[in-house]
């Protein structure tokens, strides 16, 4: 008999042991996978572009003299440049620094399951597990933009409210930490606006019948964010003139309806993808009618930062990176859920269904984003994270070596070049660069410079007139990088080629298709006025080149021309 107990209590002593340690494996499992599905894309050169010229002394502009604010993202711009110094550039520091946030976030969700589903460990691996296997939320550690530190920043807010959410008192220094998390939050976006409004009101609203402790309150919560915001809102004001960035100018346009189209078109990929969507209606069902759910509850707040999220969301038009937007308020959603569920009769058997069904859609839409390319959504042109990096590696694309290239050629030169991905390209060349899309330029708003199209994807609203670029002496037009295969590789290995031609879209070499291919919504007047143009093909290695039209003279491309024998064509 004493063996059986012996044997019982070895049994009971693993599975408790087993129990409290799996959390951890999960958290350290789910960073390595973060690791492996690491990538970066286009947009975070911008930032990076910033940080450089900082570190540099040139200011935290995008072209040296030029004081624009087209990035959003200033606290993370900072911890970005920290590498510089370091000897570590900025698109590996920003791959380490988003994983140390990733472990953050899952650190303290694992703190804030723990609070609310105490000694239920079957809840808390679970609510884990189901976050770092999901692909999306796993590959946004990383990308080089602020989408983890967001995350994190989000999850330290909602960690503070909970700890002072019972008390009848709130302590002093929860309410100078909580205003310290959401000053960080609008540094970093300032859209991170709504997390402070919600988190306020709702704080606010558990001691409504409390005179003197809202007074407290309002001056303990809003005293330090204040002096942070209203410190760098008056800095943003005297170095840029403005305290909007400029990429609100640049993204604000287009129909309200087409805005709406894609931003419901967004969650809805996202919740079809995932296989969430059937469990978060069951979710909302069961919160109304077969819960315990209350508004001024924690359920309530994470309920409320979610929808108000969400709204937002569905107000600019979500956005063309394969749900960016969504990462933050996902740990909440997955909370609420099992919290919500956990109230019901059959709460294993749901939530246990959830996590085989979403862990499958994960799976498979790895696979499909790794080994086929292609967009997952035909209005919006939503792109995959594998999509995104494409960009910058693929041979047929490659635009971080086309922006190497471009130093190579034109380093220290006064040369400019205009383009719509106004990253790698401009970050690797160091030359002087017009975004098209108007992000970095303070005319954007400008109908005789830059057209507000209204069926452009999320994010990009407007488009550079050719007549702009001439005004500001743009010498070579990249616009979107347009790539075929060079000459000689083409005569040296033609069953390769014939191959590799068929992955590469064609253009007709023409004035009107060439024009309408760099300037999408250039109207037949605007083709009338351009009587010549000048196109240039531009090696970027052995195999691949690059068109561009040759717009503005320069001394110093007509030397290369000749140098370099390359191929110019006049139309």
């Amino acid at each position: 008999m004493n063996g059986n107990f012996l044997k019982e209590f070895k049994i009971n002593r693993f599975k408790e042991i087993f129990l409290k340690v799996t959390p951890f494996i999960i958290i350290v499992w789910s960073t390595y996978f973060a690791y492996q599905n690491k990538f970066l894309q286009d947009d975070a050169f911008i930032t990076f572009r910033y940080s450089e010229n900082f570190v540099k002394g040139l200011g935290i502009v995008f072209n040296p003299g030029e004081y624009l604010e087209g990035y959003t993202n200033f606290l993370w711009m900072l911890l970005v440049s920290l590498g510089i110094p370091l000897g570590i550039p900025p698109e590996k520091f920003s791959i380490h620094l988003g994983l140390f946030f990733y472990l953050g976030t899952l650190s303290v969700w694992f703190r804030i399951a723990k609070s609310l589903f105490k000694s239920d460990e079957f809840y808390i691996i679970g609510f884990l597990f189901l976050l770092g296997f999901n692909y999306s939320f796993s590959s946004y550690a990383t990308g080089g933009l602020e989408t983890s530190l967001i995350t994190f920043l989000i999850s330290v807010v909602s960690y503070i409210t909970l700890r002072i959410y019972d008390q009848s008192k709130y302590s002093a220094l929860s309410l100078i930490l909580m205003s310290v998390a959401l000053a960080l939050l609008v540094l970093t976006r300032m859209d991170a606006g709504l997390v402070a409004l919600v988190t306020g009101l709702f704080l606010l609203y558990n001691i409504r019948n409390q005179k003197s402790e809202s007074i407290r309150f309002l001056a303990l919560i809003s005293i330090p964010f204040a002096f942070i915001i209203g410190a760098w809102l008056l800095w943003k004001l005297s170095y840029y003139g403005s305290i909007l960035p400029n990429t609100f100018n640049a993204k604000v346009g287009g129909k309200n309806t087409d805005s709406l189209i894609a931003g419901l078109e967004y969650f809805q990929i996202f919740l079809s993808i995932y296989s969430i969507g059937p469990f978060l209606i069951l979710g909302i069902l069961f919160a109304f009618y077969r819960s315990n759910f209350k508004f001024y509850s924690f359920l309530g707040y994470i309920g409320s930062l979610v929808g108000l999220i969400s709204l937002y969301i569905l107000w600019v038009g979500g956005d063309f990176m394969e749900f960016r937007f969504i990462i933050p308020i996902f740990p909440p959603i997955v909370l609420a859920l099992f919290l919500i569920f956990k109230e019901q009769a059959k709460a294993s058997l749901l939530i246990g269904s959830m996590l085989i069904v979403t862990s499958i859609s994960s799976y498979y839409f790895r696979l499909q984003d790794r080994f086929f390319l292609e967009p997952i959504s035909n209005f919006s042109t939503v792109e995959t994270t594998r999509m995104l990096e494409r960009h910058l590696k693929s041979p047929y694309e490659n635009w971080s070596l086309i922006g190497k290239k471009f130093q190579e050629y034109f380093g220290n030169s006064q040369v400019r070049i205009a383009l719509t991905p106004a990253g790698a390209i401009p970050y690797y060349s160091k030359l002087y660069t017009l975004d098209m899309l108007g992000l970095m330029d303070t005319n954007v708003r400008n109908p005789d410079k830059f057209l507000a199209a209204e069926y452009m994807k999320s994010g990009h609203k407007r488009f550079s007139k050719i007549s702009y670029l001439k005004e500001q002496q743009v010498n070579l037009v990249i616009g979107h990088p347009v790539i075929n295969l060079t000459n000689d590789f083409e005569d040296q290995f033609p069953v390769e080629a014939a191959v590799i031609s068929s992955r590469i879209p064609r253009i007709k070499i023409n004035k009107e298709v060439v024009l309408r291919n760099f300037f999408p919504y250039i109207s037949a007047e605007e083709i009338a006025g351009v009587q010549s143009l000048n196109l240039l093909w531009i090696p970027v290695n052995e195999s691949i080149k690059v068109l561009t039209i040759y717009l503005s003279p320069s001394e110093f491309i007509d030397q290369k021309i000749i140098e370099n024998k390359w191929e110019l064509i006049r139309l």
